[in-house]
C-alpha cells in the first residue's frame, strides 16, 4: 500500500539536504605508500615521506565520491573517513 507522503508534502526529505562533509585521515603504520589514493583522487591525497596525507582538512559535497574511491581503492585500508 501506498504512504501517505506526508514526508513529501511539506517536510523535508534526507534526499534533499546536503550531506556533512568528511573528513580523512590516514594511518601511518598501515599506508604503504602504494599511492592509489593519489593517483585517483591528486586533489584530495599526496604522498609524504612516510605515507600518504590528506591536502584538505574538509571535503565537502563536490568531492565526496573521490574521497569514497580513494578509501574504496586504498590496498592495505589505511585511509578512514568521518563523518559518512
Amino acid at each position: 500500500m501506498a504512504a501517505s507522503g506526508g514526508d513529501l508534502a511539506g517536510g523535508s526529505s534526507d534526499a534533499t539536504r546536503e550531506p556533512n562533509p568528511l573528513r580523512a585521515e590516514v594511518d601511518p603504520v598501515v599506508c604503504a605508500l602504494s599511492g592509489y589514493c593519489v593517483d585517483t583522487s591528486p586533489e584530495l591525497f599526496e604522498l609524504g615521506d612516510d605515507h600518504a596525507q590528506p591536502r584538505v582538512t574538509e571535503i565537502g559535497p563536490e568531492l565526496r565520491a573521490a574521497a569514497l574511491e580513494a578509501e574504496a581503492v586504498c590496498p592495505t585500508a589505511a585511509i578512514r573517513l568521518f563523518g559518512v
